[in-house]
């Protein structure tokens, strides 16, 4: 596994935050890859926290 990270807009003041995912290799056996995942986030300008969710 490896991890990736991607910059999402705070939907409270629009400050862009960075969120941390784990990304698989790409091995066929595992079907996680086609399942949502999600993860909070907390601003670190405004505080505001949302749910951030991806494949």
């Amino acid at each position: 596994m490896s991890q990736s990270a991607m910059t999402v807009g705070c939907p409270h003041c629009g400050t862009a935050s960075t969120v941390d995912m784990v990304t698989t290799n790409g091995d066929a056996s595992r079907p996680d890859e086609e399942r949502l995942k999600g993860r909070r986030v907390d601003c670190h300008h405004c505080g505001g926290g949302f749910s951030f969710y991806h494949y």
